[in-house]
């Protein structure tokens, strides 16, 4: 027999682990504030309707011939982009843009909303650059940029031929065991 919510609580196995979100809310605000010029990015950039519906933009150049779109983790239903801003900075010094979204959170809505709404944000970037893709996702995100290239949900050819990479990183991929566990309470699978 599988305990499966001990399976899925990866935190729970790495110490100080609930200090890790305030570290990269730190790491984040100290990039923003003294890494980069104030002209090489754009906070809070809607891309959506919905409140949670916007991304940080850092661009190096105007239109960068690559940007990173990297999909946060946080099974579904944690974190948000603010943490994340610091991953910017080793593809900013190659002169590669880096945009990281926020998405609305389980329960107040589906995985499929969810999806949805990285779709979109996919479909805004690409008609605001003209930049190839390379789309990176970690953990909840590993699964949401997967899926942009599954048979039944991908993206449009005209975007799917500018995505040069996917790359999913620790990726949840197999939601059955999650029916299993407490956190399908939240995410009501």
């Amino acid at each position: 027999m599988i305990d499966w919510d001990d399976a899925f609580d990866n935190s729970g196995y790495v110490s100080g682990s609930e200090n890790l979100p305030v570290k990269w809310l730190k790491k984040a605000e100290f990039f923003k504030k003294n890494i980069l010029k104030e002209d090489s990015y754009v906070l809070d950039l809607p891309y959506g309707l919905k409140s949670r519906n916007a991304l940080d933009l850092f661009l190096p150049s105007r239109d960068p011939e690559k940007l990173v779109v990297f999909i946060h983790g946080g099974y579904w239903h944690k974190l948000g982009k603010e943490y994340w801003s610091h991953l910017a900075k080793e593809v900013f010094d190659q002169n590669i843009g880096f945009a990281i979204p926020s998405y609305s959170l389980a329960p107040k809505v589906s995985i499929s909303e969810i999806y949805e709404e990285v779709r979109q944000c996919i479909k805004f970037l690409s008609n605001e650059l003209t930049s190839k893709f390379v789309l990176v996702g970690h953990s909840a995100g590993g699964h949401l940029v997967t899926r942009l290239n599954s048979k039944h949900d991908k993206l449009p050819k005209k975007i799917t031929d500018r995505v040069l990479k996917t790359i999913s990183v620790s990726g949840i991929h197999d939601l059955r065991p999650l029916l299993k566990t407490k956190l399908n309470n939240i995410l009501r699978l």
